[in-house]
């Protein structure tokens, strides 16, 4: 679906894409995502991204503390 608006000089093109996340292997996609929804205060989400991050790849010490921090900031601990 493309819909487009336009507004004097500007214009605004908004597209929407199905994803299967299942078919996501990249813990940075994951990451990121819950970053943008830590931003927006969406801390449940947050949480839920950052622990599907780490359940990809324990290793990166980064994504413990993102969602250590999203926790904190919806009272979780």
């Amino acid at each position: 679906m493309k819909k487009t608006t336009q507004k004097a000089s500007t214009i605004k093109v908004e597209t929407s894409i199905e994803i299967n996340e299942n078919d996501i292997p990249d813990a940075d996609f994951f990451s990121k995502r819950g970053v943008d929804f830590f931003n927006e205060s969406k801390f449940a989400e947050a949480i839920a991204d950052f622990d599907r991050a780490i359940r990809i790849d324990e290793e990166k010490p980064y994504f413990f503390n993102l969602r250590g921090h999203a926790k904190y900031s919806a009272g979780d601990i």
